[in-house]
């Protein structure tokens, strides 16, 4: 280019900078992030728990360090002093370093405020960021509550909304940006990602996406797995977690060890597959057994074949009263009862 033009640059004039970390490598700063998952699968606890970590700078639940700071709420499903205040204080956060946006500013029925729009509001978010420089996240707890008149499923609009959040907000100020995003039930044949409610630009715009499921085999055992994840080399892993009462009475998370799950085999058809997969395992344990005995790891091998897994199929055995028998062989073989 010969002249300097406003709306198109070299690549050799941009500096290259090193990508920074919310929570290294899961949650980028400057970056949009969404957490999906089903109604009531606990998404606004490991929400709540992130931010809470953030504003005391504990630990992140791999161990790893967390720079402290100020966050900044948008909550528009839970009531701010019967369930938002005592969660927070259930996640042990310092109370003082969280922002929590009420209303549109400035626009108000009544004496009451508007609900916040982020296509609209949007200005009002930077300011609040120029003000407050130890800002470090921003969370919209669900994202499609703050479109105002926009259809979710409008593209073209979608888009546009959450360009402008990631390019003028995000990555502006180095905040990293996360959204609470809805999936649908069912869906067998669908990919985790399609099943995210609303338009695919959430997703598009997003750099991570991480689901909330529940295990398959453990009713206690909750999951927070990637989704889509554009910015590691290497595959990133997920961790389990568990919802736990706190001294409060409110729930609270508590995290366990990393997993390698995956969300196509976690997520598809989340609320209906772990009894799908039950009566599924049922079904061939009765034709494997109905010729008479026959070899538990020739039956775990058969059905596991099946991506059924080990738990499963114990859950399928015990449904179905099979009896174990030691062979005198030392091989243990399975019967149907009589």
């Amino acid at each position: 280019m010969s002249e300097k033009i406003e709306w198109a640059v070299k690549l050799a004039d941009i500096s290259a900078e090193k990508r920074q970390w919310l929570w290294e490598p899961r949650i980028p700063s400057g970056e949009l992030t969404l957490i999906a998952g089903i109604q009531g699968i606990g998404k606004s606890m490991v929400l709540v728990d992130i931010l809470a970590r953030v504003t005391t700078g504990r630990r992140w639940p791999d161990g790893k360090e967390c720079q402290p700071g100020s966050i900044v709420l948008l909550p528009a499903e839970d009531s701010l002093t019967t369930t938002i205040r005592p969660r927070f204080e259930a996640a042990c956060a310092d109370i003082d370093k969280v922002v929590i946006v009420r209303g549109a500013p400035n626009r108000k029925i009544k004496d009451k405020l508007l609900p916040f729009d982020l296509g609209r509001d949007l200005p009002c978010l930077i300011e609040l960021a120029m003000t407050r420089k130890d800002i470090r996240v921003i969370a919209i707890d669900p994202v499609g509550s703050y479109l105002g008149d926009i259809d979710v499923h409008r593209e073209n609009s979608v888009r546009n909304v959450m360009y402008s959040l990631r390019a003028e907000l995000a990555e502006k100020f180095g905040i990293a940006v996360v959204g609470i995003v809805h999936l649908k039930k069912g869906g067998m044949e669908e990919s985790a990602l399609s099943r995210i409610l609303g338009s695919v630009a959430f997703t598009a715009t997003a750099r991570t996406v991480w689901g909330v499921a529940q295990d398959n085999d453990d009713p206690d055992r909750k999951l927070f797995i990637p989704m889509k994840h554009n910015l590691s080399a290497k595959a990133t892993s997920g961790m389990e977690f568990f919802i736990i009462s706190s001294k409060n009475g409110e729930g609270a998370v508590k995290w366990g060890g990393k997993i390698d799950v995956l969300a196509e085999e976690a997520m598809i058809d989340t609320g209906m597959r772990p009894q799908v997969q039950r009566e599924k395992a049922k079904k061939m344990l009765i034709q494997l057994l109905k010729g008479g005995p026959k070899s538990a790891n020739e039956i775990i091998e058969e059905i596991g074949s099946k991506d059924i897994s080990l738990g499963t199929i114990k859950s399928a055995k015990k449904d179905l009263k099979v009896k174990s028998i030691k062979q005198p062989n030392g091989q243990w073989v399975w019967i149907l009862p009589k």
